[in-house]
């Protein structure tokens, strides 16, 4: 008697760790096929097991999963948003495009010379344009390395008005990362424009949806069936 109940023991607690989280992610699975996007209810608790060995098992990954699904929905959420409003903004920005672009320095009686990025656009979206946020890369030629990659923004004297071209000579920050950038010659300046407020008041902003974000988005909708 006592050896036939330590075998029941043994197969009882065998049976516990057998259930392992590969097995929880197949039923988790399962209800993401079934349509409950994340959200298992009933389902995840009562389709796994009816023994009781499982009962405190069960109750837990249901609790932590469901609450997991629920933050994950807020993030994704939150992600979609900020994704949303970048292809917005790219839109509409796609409208006005950067001609050219150079940088160059400006020497002066100064010691430290000025550095200029002179930017040429052309305005074919309904805004008069009155500020522009820009990200400027700075590359060499032949290598292709990465001298600096950094944003900065210009308020015009007047407005750009629809239909317009106009080139402007934009002081950078004389105390960033511009002023100690060293473009060496034919060095490749790429400029793409970020933002923009109107005469009006109205603005157009990309925000900041990375790639970081995409792929993390991506993850938590894969992963919680959404």
């Amino acid at each position: 008697m006592k050896k036939l109940f330590c075998i029941l023991i043994l197969l009882a607690g065998f049976a516990v760790f057998s259930f392992s989280d590969s097995t929880r992610h197949n039923y988790v699975n399962r209800g993401h096929n079934a349509g409950y996007g994340g959200f298992l209810n009933d389902y995840y608790i009562h389709n796994i097991s009816c023994c009781l060995f499982y009962s405190d098992y069960n109750n837990f990954y249901y609790d932590k999963y469901n609450k997991d699904a629920a933050n994950a929905r807020k993030t994704i959420e939150i992600l979609e948003a900020k994704k949303a409003q970048k292809q917005d903004a790219e839109k509409k920005l796609s409208k006005i495009s950067v001609v050219s672009a150079k940088f160059y320095k400006k020497y002066t009686t100064d010691k430290i010379p000025q550095s200029i990025a002179e930017i040429t656009l052309e305005n074919a979206s309904d805004y008069s344009l009155k500020k522009l946020y820009f990200r400027g890369i700075l590359k060499t030629h032949i290598t292709n390395k990465l001298i600096i990659d950094e944003f900065f923004n210009y308020e015009i004297s007047g407005v750009q008005e629809p239909s317009e071209m106009a080139t402007y000579k934009i002081p950078l920050n004389a105390f960033g990362g511009w002023s100690k950038a060293k473009a060496p010659d034919l060095a490749v300046f790429t400029v793409t424009l970020e933002g923009l407020e109107s005469r009006r008041g109205r603005k157009v902003q990309k925000g900041s949806f990375t790639p970081s974000d995409e792929k993390l988005l991506e993850k938590l909708k894969k992963e919680y069936g959404y």
